[in-house]
């Protein structure tokens, strides 16, 4: 069963250093371990702290015990640590929330097993310990997703979002973000905002003219574009479904996509993780040609999952408002890159034209 714990049951460690042979037995009952070793990851790939692989070497060894672990914790310096605190409080509430409702009828068998989780937010102490879904395939921002994966993902997508539509305990989350609250968006804005005349003096030149103007003039607009309308149906959404957060696996029947990285969980419109999805992993043109397919795949998913109420018209409408939420964290986040970071031109160059959908369906208009 997956272990979670708080500092009020027992102490827990805040460095990669201090998950040792003698902390790990606590939550890997069974378990005695005479050696670990430690491996940074993940650290050009857009992750929020300070991400391990830990190898323990086990006294007699048992294939029902991880051969590996990820280990999740902040970054050591104080103002990123504090700067990264409400992203670990949504991603320690997400694994505590469903840490023992993993099913594959749930919706929750997508995330990873989570075998400890604690949190001290006063001191932005906090850790994770998850299973490694390394040995799984993933896609990255530099490659494109073919259409028999999306569809697999476009299905997982649909299992995630069903089993909470429109349901009371989303408003028992008090650890996700709200969609529906405009303070949400009325912060993404002034971020946003405050970041663009140095996104574009670093990458404008990058970006389409369509899409330039659109960027330009959303600005101003995103809490009023963005915060969800009082009728709209709900659910809890990943929020952040870019190709590096999703691993497949051939070999397993259900659900077969699993999804990381759950700092992002809000509650909002589920369509925002399919365009997220699209956006970053399809290729422009193969988008083009696929999209009304695997928008009705979706569909038909949350149709087999009981929501029956929501149609193609609701969807399609919801999808074009959708497609501006990458370019709300984009912006920020690029403005804080130097050109002449070494292979960030490069990439910006692969991930900035698959923006080229916000002129596709004329997002302008929106605002």
């Amino acid at each position: 069963m997956p272990n979670s714990s708080s500092p009020a049951q027992s102490p827990f460690p805040t460095t990669i250093e201090e998950m040792t042979p003698e902390w790990l037995p606590a939550v890997l009952p069974g378990a005695t371990v005479i050696g670990v070793s430690a491996e940074r990851i993940g650290e050009m790939d857009g992750f929020n702290g300070v991400l391990a692989r830990l190898t323990p070497t086990y006294e007699n060894p048992n294939p029902a015990l991880p051969q590996t672990l990820i280990a999740k914790i902040p970054d050591k310096e104080p103002a990123q640590r504090a700067a990264q605190s409400e992203v670990f409080d949504i991603e320690v509430g997400y694994y505590r929330t469903f840490a023992n409702n993993t099913g594959a009828d749930s919706g929750d068998a997508i995330h990873p097993r989570c075998y400890f989780s604690a949190a001290e937010p006063v001191s932005h102490d906090y850790v994770l310990l998850l299973e490694d879904l390394s040995h799984g395939r993933m896609s990255t921002f530099f490659t494109y997703t073919p259409v028999p994966d999306a569809e697999r993902i476009v299905d997982t997508l649909a299992q995630l979002h069903t089993p909470r539509w429109n349901s009371p305990e989303l408003d028992t989350f008090e650890w996700a973000v709200d969609g529906r609250d405009p303070k949400v968006w009325h912060d993404r804005q002034t971020a946003y905002v405050a970041s663009l005349d140095k996104f574009f003096d670093s990458w404008g030149d990058l970006l389409q003219p369509g899409t330039r103007e659109i960027t330009a003039a959303f600005g101003p607009k995103i809490t009023d574009v963005m915060t969800v309308p009082e009728d709209a149906a709900v659910t809890l959404t990943h929020g952040d479904t870019h190709p590096g957060n999703l691993f497949l696996f051939d070999d397993d029947t259900k659900p077969g996509v699993r999804v990381i990285d759950w700092q992002r969980t809000a509650v909002q419109q589920g369509v925002r993780d399919v365009t997220n999805f699209f956006i970053f992993s399809l290729e422009p043109e193969e988008r083009k040609q696929a999209e009304t397919s695997l928008l009705e795949r979706y569909l038909a998913g949350l149709h087999d999952g009981g929501i029956d109420d929501y149609r193609m018209e609701d969807l399609l409408r919801e999808y074009r408002r959708a497609l501006l939420y990458p370019i709300i964290r984009m912006v920020p986040m690029g403005s804080k890159f130097s050109p002449d970071t070494p292979g960030a031109r490069d990439a910006a160059r692969q991930i900035f034209p698959k923006l080229v959908a916000l002129e596709d369906w004329n997002c302008g208009e929106l605002f």
